[in-house]
């Protein structure tokens, strides 16, 4: 069964090491290199998502994008155990 809530609490630093250890571990199978990049290439982040007929098209693009680029992260940056610092009071004043 295909789960459809998130996998992993996003704002917890050891659970995103681990997505990014199993992401690297399919990506690393020569079977799991073939399917991301497929799924990859579907995504069409190497291309504009731009579509000058249709905003709805151009949406749904942006979507996909979306997809592709959270895949990537996962795969490629390093997991970074800093914390961006926290704005002080009355940063945004």
């Amino acid at each position: 069964m295909i789960r459809t809530k998130a996998a992993y609490d996003s704002r917890k630093s050891e659970e995103l090491q681990k997505r990014h250890t199993e992401y690297n571990i399919i990506y690393n199978l020569p079977e799991g290199k073939r399917v991301i990049e497929d799924i990859l290439y579907y995504t069409a982040i190497d291309r504009t998502a731009y579509c000058a007929k249709s905003d709805t098209q151009t949406n749904f693009n942006l979507g996909k994008q979306s997809i592709g680029y959270h895949i990537v992260a996962a795969i490629t940056e390093p997991f970074n155990q800093q914390q961006p610092p926290k704005p002080k009071e009355g940063d945004y004043d």
